[in-house]
């Protein structure tokens, strides 16, 4: 028995021929690949196929009122009695809004409008600064972020 397993271990082997291990892994990248293709294609079916189903009662609802104004003429009409009344409210709102401004600005000394601006000016660059993301002041203690990004602080 020992004889017959000193032959199989002293025989002589072949090798894989030369390029055979690129290969390989070259195809099995090309399997990972086209799978990861695969998913992704998927997924952005699955998401689009979502936002259509999302999408698709608000579409058929305006469809519907499209077909209403089609099929009653006398709709166009009550719609530009509509948008008539909404001007002759905004142009009445803006008048109101003239004339308290104006009475405030004959009340209030100029000193207390100019603050109140100011004020106004302030708290709006203030807000947009918020909203825009601009960075405030970036410590030295802040700069130091994993992946050499730049860490910002609002305080």
């Amino acid at each position: 028995m020992q004889r017959i397993s000193r032959l199989f271990t002293d025989a002589p082997l072949m090798g894989p021929p030369p390029g055979f291990t690129d290969r390989v892994m070259q195809r099995l990248a090309q399997r990972q690949a086209r799978r990861r293709r695969l998913l992704i294609g998927a997924a952005l079916l699955v998401i689009c196929l979502s936002l259509g189903a999302l999408a698709l009662p608000g579409i058929v609802r305006w469809l519907a009122m499209l077909w209403q104004v089609i099929t009653e003429p006398s709709l166009l009409s009550h719609g530009a009695k509509l948008a008539a009344q909404l001007l002759n409210l905004a142009e009445s709102v803006g008048r109101a809004c003239w004339l308290i401004i104006t009475a405030l600005s004959s009340y209030l000394s100029q000193s207390v409008l100019l603050g109140y601006s100011f004020l106004v000016v302030t708290l709006t660059v203030l807000w947009i600064r918020l909203v825009a993301g601009a960075p405030w002041r970036v410590s030295a203690s802040d700069k130091q972020c994993v992946g050499g990004g730049v860490k910002r602080s609002i305080f």
